[in-house]
């Protein structure tokens, strides 16, 4: 769950895409939010304590998943910077493999999602957003 505002409908529609997921028996689900796991905004080589905490309890989970969902809203026609953040922590773990996209909003989209106004994932594919009923 890609949001960090306090507020945020991330945890609603992450709970009902978890549902949604979870009834297919071919699937396990890891519902990573990331106000539970805050990573420092500088990139080192040698994070500090904190950051090397939480790198031991996220890099792991990222490393297991074969695909990717990220709940996410947009903000100002792009993505959150909590979301940037971690895919710069992870490049290495998110590097070929699928990712999708859920929506996550209040209000109605202005605009449709396309793959050029989102991070250059390195395996290709479509944007779709989807809400609960």
């Amino acid at each position: 769950m890609a949001s960090t505002r306090q507020g945020r409908v991330g945890p609603t529609v992450a709970s009902w895409f978890a549902d949604q997921v979870s009834a297919r028996e071919d699937i396990v689900v890891d519902v990573v939010v990331l106000t539970e796991h805050p990573l420092p905004l500088t990139l080192t080589g040698a994070p500090g304590p904190d950051a090397s905490g939480t790198l031991a309890v996220l890099t792991p989970r990222l490393e297991e998943a074969d695909a990717y969902v990220v709940v996410t809203p947009e903000y100002n026609h792009s993505f959150p910077a909590a979301l940037k953040n971690l895919i710069d922590w992870h490049y290495t773990q998110w590097r070929a493999k699928p990712v999708g996209f859920v929506r996550s909003t209040r209000t109605p989209p202005t605009r449709s999602w396309t793959p050029n106004t989102w991070p250059n994932w390195t395996s290709s594919g479509s944007c779709s957003s989807s809400s609960p009923s």
